[in-house]
């Protein structure tokens, strides 16, 4: 989805970086690395497809059930980071604020076991790279994971997104300007977000997050936000 320039671009923060084995596997997958640059000249099409806009409740994907892990009490929580006691519910909300771009989701994008398929196409939106002006869909076990540590840590209020998708481009003019900016980064593939929730510390939330091990987590404590991604379990700071 190539989108029009109106709002101006500001800086972003800089992605993961680390010397783990599933990043070191990651930064040697040629076949991965090459299907983004296929994923940015069709995402458009994937978005606008009658297929996909006339949808109104996609099939949620089978790899964790949320639900679930809210009766799973983590193991490596300070005192300071109770959990509130979180009933099964019907509906999954989300509220998120682009901060690159001031634009806010506030929405329910999961109903009675499936996702809503309209959210999910505003969420694309919202997640865009605003840099180049490009969509993709974003994984919705991304979404879940953000809701689950949210009700977790009985938070209130809307995520910051400070990055999400990143275009190959993107990725790889960041990349020249820092290499801590990963190769193979998973905000290519619509699998990452780094966030920030107010009134919770970044710490809190990595480190829950971390103990749920359905991807990555990296903690950025100078500048108060969380990498989450549902790729490979690992965790850096």
């Amino acid at each position: 989805m190539i989108l029009p320039s109106t709002i101006q671009a500001s800086p972003e923060a800089e992605d993961e970086f680390c010397d783990c084995p599933a990043c070191a596997l990651g930064r040697r997958d040629v076949v991965r690395f090459a299907a983004t640059f296929v994923c940015a000249a069709v995402g458009a099409a994937a978005l606008s497809s009658p297929a996909f806009a006339a949808l109104d409740e996609v099939d949620p994907p089978a790899e964790f059930d949320p639900d679930e892990l809210l009766a799973e009490a983590p193991r490596d929580l300070e005192e300071t980071e109770q959990l509130a006691a979180v009933p099964r519910t019907r509906v999954r909300r989300l509220r998120l604020h682009n901060v690159n771009t001031n634009e806010v989701f506030d929405d329910v994008y999961w109903r009675n076991g499936r996702y809503v398929g309209r959210s999910l196409q505003r969420l694309n939106v919202l997640l865009r790279d605003h840099r180049a002006r490009r969509a993709t869909r974003m994984d919705p076990r991304l979404f879940d994971l953000l809701w689950t540590v949210q009700r977790r840590l009985g938070a209130n209020g809307e995520y910051r997104v400070v990055s999400a998708y990143r275009s190959p481009e993107t990725n790889a003019a960041r990349r020249r300007a820092s290499r801590r900016v990963a190769r193979n980064s998973m905000h290519m593939y619509g699998k990452a977000m780094d966030v920030a929730l107010p009134g919770r510390s970044a710490e809190g939330i990595a480190r829950l997050a971390a103990t749920m091990r359905l991807g990555g987590v990296g903690l950025y404590r100078r500048d108060g936000f969380v990498h989450l991604d549902t790729g490979p379990p690992r965790r850096w700071s």
